[in-house]
């Protein structure tokens, strides 16, 4: 068993000899180095967080420097679309397009109307209409252009405005969709740099001898060079309602699709 006094404080029993610091004090070291280590460990923490802060810090700015104009060399903005008719109106030739209205969209200006039907009876005179709708596209910004033929030949130029497919191409297109008897041609163009600009041509043949007629002139097409492709498609009317044909002409030449009904084009 213990002696009373052992149980008194250390300081109370022993007195410090030749000099020698008393146990108490190493009591208070390791006190003092416990809270070293926790202050250490505080400070730690604190420098990892203003490490971290930093770095969500930069990698914001990073984020909001990489959408600076400045940092991507990005264009301006373009414009924003006019909404004034007059110049649109103003170029509107009654001989390619009758009927004619214009119309304010979100986009900017429409352009509706119809088209004579001397005005796609020759080549020549479809040629004439190509440049006809490039003008109120490219010189008058009309974003979207929507003119029907009297053989119902729907004509669609959407995102146009100040810019145009050039010249000889879309005539090339539009001769090409009046002599194979399409019913829709569109020509698309966007500011993403994700989106080709295209054209797409549909067809809806009620009869076997119109349907093989459209397919074959599918052979003959070329991808014009400011186009990313053409998308072409054939839906059957009538007895022919059933079949249906699409297919792409892009750099590579033709290539059909895989979703074909018709016997022209089985799928395995």
């Amino acid at each position: 068993m213990s002696s009373p006094s052992s149980a008194l404080p250390v300081s109370a029993t022993h007195a410090p000899r030749d000099g020698a610091p008393a146990p108490a004090r190493s009591s208070r070291r390791r006190n003092l180095a416990g809270r070293v280590v926790t202050v250490a460990a505080a400070v730690a923490v604190a420098v990892g967080a203003v490490s971290l802060g930093a770095w969500e810090s930069t990698r914001e700015h990073a984020v909001v420097d990489a959408r600076d104009p400045g940092a991507v060399n990005a264009e301006p903005p373009p414009p924003p679309p006019p909404a004034d008719p007059a110049p649109v109106l103003a170029r509107l030739n009654p001989q390619f397009i009758t009927g004619a209205e214009v119309a304010q969209s979100p986009t900017g200006l429409t352009v509706t109307g119809t088209v004579p039907e001397a005005t796609v009876a020759t080549e020549s005179s479809t040629r004439a209409l190509a440049a006809h709708l490039n003008t109120l596209t490219r010189d008058a910004c009309a974003d979207s252009v929507s003119v029907t033929t009297a053989e119902n030949l729907r004509i669609d130029l959407w995102g146009f405005c100040f810019s145009a497919v050039p010249d000889e191409e879309l005539a090339d297109l539009l001769v090409y969709a009046v002599e194979s008897e399409a019913t829709h041609i569109a020509v698309a163009e966007s500011p993403s740099p994700n989106f080709q600009r295209h054209a797409t041509l549909t067809w809806m043949p009620a009869s076997s001898v119109s349907y093989d007629r459209a397919l074959d002139s599918w052979e003959e097409l070329t991808k014009p060079e400011s186009l990313g492709y053409i998308a072409l498609a054939a839906h059957g009317t009538g007895r022919m309602g059933e079949y249906m044909d699409s297919a792409d002409v892009t750099a590579d030449g033709l290539i059909w699709g895989w979703n074909s009904t018709s016997p022209r084009h089985p799928v395995d």
